[in-house]
């Protein structure tokens, strides 16, 4: 636990810039963006760069004593005042968008239903698939998410320009799992499980059933970040690595996509 004790540390720390925002935010809280911003760098750090040195690889915390420690975060409590959506949720519907990378990001295509790979039992067993479902984030302040903010202003040869981000309109109702702490995570994945030796993922297919989408909020992702999750049951949830306040589609609930932003960045 000393490993996400100092985390949390670094999250509180005082915010440095508004880092990976883009420029033409609009009139916006500053401090609202720093903060939000603030959240992006020190976790981006933490999973790329300082994870392993710090917990080591195969780290496993207990849910609950994570989140006790992540609900004393100063940071998570600044921005629950000027974004509760991210922090506490619920979803907002009227706020997804959807910023590619890969293929989507060099074309400029909208998401559509045609290219929507829904989860199937058959596929391999995921914490966060990269081939299924649809990934959003929520537009916060200057009409910006959090995943925007983490892909930056630059290119990269992971992550190429030029960027396309859509505003999503959403098929209402909508039936969404709500995550919000590394305990409901840790009761999520044990409510619909899937076994790979004495790993426990999720088992997305039995998910869809149930659910059009799962909103990841930010008190799970400082709790549970990179670390695996002890169980009852003596096996471990495996690790989980959102990064960011994030919605995943595993049903296609989208009516409409607005082009919010071209290649001028």
């Amino acid at each position: 636990m000393t490993a996400l004790a100092r985390r949390v540390e670094a999250l509180d720390a005082e915010p440095k810039s508004a880092w990976g925002w883009p420029r033409d935010v609009g009139h916006v809280d500053a401090g609202s963006v720093s903060q939000i911003a603030h959240f992006v760098a020190v976790m981006s750090r933490w999973t790329d760069a300082v994870m392993e040195v710090e917990a080591g690889p195969g780290a496993a915390v207990e849910p609950a004593a994570a989140d006790m420690l992540a609900r004393g975060s100063r940071l998570l409590a600044n921005i629950e005042r000027s974004e509760p959506r991210l922090v506490t949720g619920p979803m907002d519907v009227t706020m997804q968008q959807w910023t590619p990378i890969g293929r989507s990001a060099y074309t400029g295509e909208p998401p559509s239903e045609r290219s929507f790979v829904a989860p199937h039992s058959d596929r391999r067993a995921a914490v966060k698939p990269s081939d299924e479902g649809l990934y959003t984030s929520t537009a916060v302040v200057g009409g910006v998410s959090m995943w925007r903010a983490f892909l930056g202003p630059g290119g990269s040869a992971v992550r190429p320009l030029p960027r396309y981000t859509w505003d999503l309109t959403v098929s209402l109702p909508v039936v969404v799992a709500e995550i919000t702490s590394a305990t409901c995570w840790a009761e999520f994945v044990c409510a619909h499980p899937r076994r790979i030796g004495g790993v426990i993922y999720p088992d997305w297919f039995t998910v869809s059933q149930r659910f059009d989408a799962v909103h990841i909020t930010l008190p799970t992702i400082v709790a549970a970040q990179g670390f695996a999750l002890a169980t009852a049951c003596g096996t471990t949830i495996a690790p989980a690595f959102w990064d960011v306040e994030t919605t995943f589609w595993v049903r296609w609930r989208i009516l409409a996509a607005q082009l919010c932003e071209g290649a001028r960045l």
